[in-house]
């Protein structure tokens, strides 16, 4: 078998001629004589197998999709989206040298897998080339078929792709859709031991305007309570991008002192302005989103600190870099003397948009459900698009494979363009994971995707009484954005897009928390409720997270051992819940229906009137529930005022275990902001994990790989804390230890962040949110959980 393997990267485009040639889209090859042959619309397979041996050799040859220019990031991307979802690899595949023919650049890799007690070899073989990638996946338990495999991949050709000609360049010019139009600002304030604790602290502001017809403005504002006087820098000048480098290049800039009105910060009498060094730089800039505060940050990086921007940021996840925040009711403009504000020429000039069925209206969706090689249903595939009307457009992929449980998720934030009846999408980031069994398991993989800017021609059309959105690529080629065309008219699939109007957008960009009026809690947390920019509230409760907006109220329930307690009858679970959480709320129901919906990943579902004891009133009650195979699923209530507005807002119950996306994102609103007293004692996470091996080929034990962490944070009082982490892995037998600590000084930049002075050597900035449970809070820090250690 190993000789097999290692035969395989060097075959792949020589062509030799054999009897009975056939093309495939692309390819051109030639079948094994004696060997099955299936096809279908993406891929054509060939198989032979021996039942009284027990042994096969299933060969996929895959239709050509769009590729990127690196080839070996095509060869990880098909292995994750193709091999991955096939079989349960143990390994990361093992490559051989890439060989090149003809304009096409060929990847293998091959590596053990298990699936369902069936042990043997997967190979991959990825040809790249013409933007464009064609794939080969092969499935053998014998080496028997080696002279088979062998020729078949002797016979394969490839044609050369005409590519387009047309490509859409970033702009090297400003226009009116950069990314960086607007006003961003950054604060920092002292932080030093003296200013602290003397209760003397000040801040300083700065502050870019950047204009569409190519100039900014630049402001700096200083206030310290040991000075009498405020300081206002003023710069303007003209900006020009090329690429991903913003040059600026300032005209004019002056330094002025101003006295402080009634001795606080209010701008008085101005007492001197004296001309400052006009400083030209170059940065490169980025558009960075940081999920765990749900914000966008404009990051300028440079070779060496600037008077404009001063000291780099702390924060690390870019080097040598400053992080400006778009103006907010949270990060607010400078106000200049007078009670003026310095915002964006183009915001003041082109109002938003607001017509019916315009694209920031909705989210558009898309659901597809999705075949294997010979047509079998195999998954499905949901994707999502929300244009905001700030220019900024946010797309997401989710992808279920049924035969081995796993997602494939992909989320693109970037901005778009529209002419007319064109719309050019520019995405800013891109990346994948994959996870498996549920959405919430660890990643096992993820990684960015390529920035594909993509034209597409867009109308709206009504099907079946209900709006779609149709997008037409501009080469009318499938993109890897969207997959494969879905859109058919009279029984013909056409090379577009179809998605449908699935609710009304928030006209807030972003759904970003605010923090409410610190409210203490019987818990003792500074924070009991946050309000999001989608216009939902969250409030703590003693069983719940009460979640609200208008009429609609959902009930987040916390952890219920009786309620949450596993029954093999999916519908006695379900009327058990039903009894312990809903029931007791209300004095009569009627319209029972009782709905689970049995699969690896059950769903959950009921629903009835009913009258609140509370209020008198009747209300619809539906009770929620994904059954995860981590069994961290959450029971979700919905109250409405009837059936009807449950179902505008949340969609109408479907009997397919997914598509459920709008109903499970409510338990992403238990979610609340940190104080510093709130951090107060000790924090842990505790982390293990074995991997067992065994062999391909006899399937006895090829040993066990383990992993297990413990990591800490204890915060004391001034601020202090201290953090530890330890580490133990590796094959049974042979495990390795390791460890590090600190402890230093920490600070809250806001309420969605700490900053720790040291953290393995240098300072390190964390998003942080609670999330609650009954009696007690999780920590989060960057998306990993720690529990309070009393």
């Amino acid at each position: 078998m190993k000789k097999l393997i290692l035969l395989l990267a060097f075959v792949v485009f020589v062509t030799i001629s054999f009897a009975q040639k056939q093309t495939f889209d692309l390819t051109t090859y030639t079948t094994p004589g004696g060997w099955k042959k299936e096809s279908a619309e993406s891929a054509v397979q060939l198989s032979k197998e021996d039942p009284a041996k027990g042994t096969y050799c299933l060969i996929t040859l895959y239709k050509a999709v769009p590729g990127t220019a690196n080839s070996k990031e095509n060869f990880d991307l098909a292995w994750a989206s193709l091999v991955k979802e096939m079989v349960t690899v143990s390994a990361a595949p093992e490559m051989q040298p890439p060989a090149t023919e003809n304009g096409w650049e060929a990847q293998s890799g091959y590596a053990p897998f298990e699936s369902d007690g069936n042990k043997g070899v997967v190979v991959l073989v990825t040809s790249s080339g013409f933007e464009k990638m064609v794939n080969i996946v092969i499935l053998t338990n014998t080496d028997v078929y080696e002279k088979n495999i062998t020729d078949f991949l002797e016979s394969i050709s490839l044609k050369k792709v005409e590519t387009s000609t047309q490509q859409i360049q970033t702009p090297v010019s400003n226009n009116t859709n950069s990314p960086i139009l607007g006003t961003w600002a950054i604060g920092s304030s002292d932080q030093s031991d003296y200013a602290v604790n003397n209760g003397i602290n000040g801040y300083i502001k700065r502050q870019y305007t950047f204009n569409a017809n190519g100039t900014y403005i630049f402001i700096i504002k200083t206030f310290q309570y040991t000075s009498d006087k405020l300081l206002l820098t003023k710069e303007n000048g003209i900006y020009q991008i090329s690429g991903n480098n913003i040059t600026v290049t300032p005209q004019k800039s002056v330094t002025e002192a101003w006295s402080k009105k009634d001795g606080v910060d209010k701008w008085g009498k101005l007492l001197s302005s004296k001309n400052r060094t006009l400083e030209k730089t170059t940065y490169q800039f980025t558009k960075h989103y940081f999920s765990g505060i749900q914000l966008w940050n404009l990051v300028l990086q440079a070779g060496q600190a600037t008077q404009r921007d001063g000291p780099f940021s702390t924060n690390t996840t870019f080097t040598n870099a400053w992080y400006y925040a778009p103006v907010s009711a949270n990060n607010t403009a400078i106000e200049l003397p007078g009670g003026q504000q310095i915002t964006a020429e183009e915001i003041k000039k082109e109002p938003v948009q607001k017509t019916a069925g315009s694209l920031s209206n909705y989210v558009w969706e898309s659901h597809q459900n999705r075949k294997d090689a010979l047509g079998n249903n195999a998954g499905y595939s949901t994707n999502s698009y929300q244009f905001y009307s700030n220019g900024t457009y946010n797309f997401s992929n989710t992808t279920f494979q049924y035969y081995t449980p796993k997602y494939y998720m992909v989320n693109e934030d970037g901005t778009y363009q529209i002419n007319g009846n064109k719309i050019i999408l520019k995405p800013v980031k891109s990346k994948f994971d994959v996870r498996q069994q549920q959405k919430t398991d660890p990643v096992l993989k993820t990684g960015n995707l390529g920035l594909d800017v993509v034209e597409y021609s867009f109308e709206y059309t009504t099907i079946n009484d209900r709006l779609r959105l149709v997008l037409v690529p501009g080469n009318e080629k499938e993109t890897k954005r969207d997959g494969v065309f879905n859109y058919y008219l009279n029984g013909e699939k056409t090379k577009s897009y179809l998605y449908d109007a699935e609710g009304a957008l928030s006209t807030q960009t972003i759904n970003k928390p605010t923090d409410a009026a610190p409210i203490q809690s019987s818990g003792g947390y500074t924070f009991t409720t946050t309000n999001f920019d989608d216009g939902w509230t969250s409030t703590v409760q003693e069983d719940w997270v009460q979640v609200t907006k208008g009429n609609i109220k959902v009930l987040v329930h916390h952890p219920n051992k009786t309620a949450d307690a596993y029954n093999a009858v999916l519908m006695d679970g379900l009327r058990n819940a039903w009894n312990i959480l809903v029931a007791p709320k209300y004095s009569t129901a009627s319209n029972f229906e009782f709905k689970p919906i049995s699969g690896w990943q059950s769903i959950e579902f009921a629903e009835a009137d009913a009258v609140e004891k509370a209020t008198g009133k009747t209300v619809h009650v539906v009770l929620f529930k994904v059954n995860y195979s981590g069994g961290n699923g959450r029971f979700l209530e919905f109250i409405t005022i009837d059936k009807n507005s449950f179902e505008q807002e949340f969609g109408a119950y479907h009997a397919t275990s997914y598509g459920w996306e709008k109903m499970e994102k409510m338990a992403s609103y238990n979610k609340f902001a940190v104080a510093g007293p709130d951090l107060k004692g000790k924090w842990t996470n505790n982390f293990t994990g074995l991997q067992q091996y065994v062999n391909a080929y006899t399937g006895a034990s090829a040993g066990a790989n383990t992993h297990a962490s413990n990591e800490n944070f204890d915060f004391g009082a001034g601020n202090t804390y201290k953090w530890d982490v330890g580490v133990a892995s590796g094959f049974i037998g042979n495990i390795k230890f390791q460890s590090a600590k600190s402890n230093g000084k920490f600070s809250l930049p806001n309420s969605w962040q700490v900053s720790f002075s040291d953290i393995e050597g240098k300072p390190r900035t964390y998003n942080a949110f609670f999330t609650c449970i009954k009696n007690a809070r999780i920590l989060w820090l960057d998306d990993t959980g720690f529990g309070k250690s009393e």
